[in-house]
């Protein structure tokens, strides 16, 4: 069943069908009928397995990533899942799904859109766009939002801890402090939070 499940995935991922789904009638898919007018093959594949608020959430950001990656000609993104496996030793349906089943944020599937749009494009490496992906699952959406404000950045507040820790800023360097003895620590960009900083910006 899990690989009957992940195929399904695949197969919804590179379908043309996707191009028919409606973004703004996603918030109106609240029963298990209108999840099956969808006739996409990985609503019926997870309809078999169960049914819960849970998978339902999970279903509609699955739909989302399907159609934001549409436009991308069906050759792209089996070229993206091509490389996806030979880079990891899973399932690249199984990959995907795992990072979609962790977002926490809508917004943070648009920006895993992007990330798929800039690796199919030459923009990111296969090995960046794995990285990017659990980094933008790691860290709050408000967080990341830090990131545009400037590239390098004085703040010592309790959010940047996160997004040091998913490898998107680094310290750079701390001074000795002032007359109160507090040290002011400064922060900038690494080169993956410089690409997170662009596809924000075009969002």
């Amino acid at each position: 069943m899990k690989n009957e499940l992940s195929q399904s995935f695949i197969d919804s991922m590179v379908s043309k069908d996707i191009g028919e789904l409606n973004i703004d009638s996603l918030d109106c898919l609240s029963d298990i009928k209108m999840f099956e007018s969808l006739h996409i093959p990985f609503i019926s594949s997870t309809l078999k397995i169960t049914v819960s608020i849970s998978n339902f959430l999970f279903m509609k950001k699955c739909l989302i990533f399907f159609k934001g990656i549409n436009d991308i000609p069906q050759e792209k993104r089996y070229e993206f899942l091509g490389d996806l496996s030979v880079r990891d030793t899973n399932n690249a349906g199984e990959i995907i799904m795992s990072i979609i089943d962790r977002i926490d944020h809508p917004k943070k599937i648009e920006l895993l859109v992007e990330l798929f749009k800039a690796r199919v494009n030459d923009e990111i490496s296969i090995d960046d766009f794995i990285r990017l992906s659990f980094s933008i699952e790691k860290v709050p959406y408000n967080d990341l939002l830090t990131l545009k404000e400037k590239e390098s950045t004085h703040f010592i507040n309790g959010r940047l801890a996160l997004l040091e820790s998913a490898g998107l800023i680094y310290n750079d360097c701390t001074d000795q402090g002032g007359a109160d003895g507090i040290p002011t620590i400064y922060y900038t960009s690494t080169d993956l939070g410089i690409h997170i900083i662009r596809i924000i910006k075009k969002m």
